[in-house]
C-alpha cells in the first residue's frame, strides 16, 4: 500500500501504523495533518495521540502542496469517485507534514 492511500482507509493513520507498522520498515511513516485539523486547532493534539501510543516524531515542517502536487500524490486513487474532494479538501495554504518512526524503530539495535 502507498503512503497516498492512507488517506483513503477507513481507519486512522495511527491505527494503520499500529496494527502494520510503518509501510516501509527501514523509512519513517509521513502523515499529513489535513486543513481542517490545522482550522479545528487540534494539530498537537494528532501528534499527541502517535505521541501516546509510542511513536516518535522525528519531523515535522509547514508545506504548502499545490494542486498538480496533490493529484501526483494521490495518484492511485485518481479512479476513485472522491477523488476530485480529496484534492480539493487537502489544497491549503499550508499544512503541516510530519514523520513518525515506530517505537522499534527508535530504540538502538542490540
Amino acid at each position: 500500500m502507498s503512503a497516498a492511500s492512507l488517506s483513503a482507509l477507513s481507519c486512522s493513520p495511527l491505527a494503520y501504523l499500529e496494527q502494520h507498522g510503518n509501510i516501509d520498515n527501514d523509512a519513517p511513516s509521513f502523515i499529513a495533518i489535513k486543513p481542517d485539523g490545522v482550522q479545528r486547532g487540534i494539530v498537537g493534539t494528532i501528534i499527541q495521540r502517535f505521541e501516546n501510543r509510542g511513536f516518535k516524531l522525528v519531523a515535522i515542517k509547514l508545506t504548502s502542496p499545490g494542486k498538480e502536487h496533490l493529484e501526483k500524490h494521490y495518484a492511485d486513487l485518481k479512479d476513485k469517485p472522491f477523488f476530485a474532494g480529496l484534492v480539493s479538501c487537502t489544497h491549503s495554504p499550508t499544512i503541516p507534514s510530519t514523520s513518525f518512526i515506530r517505537p522499534s524503530m527508535a530504540s538502538p539495535a542490540g
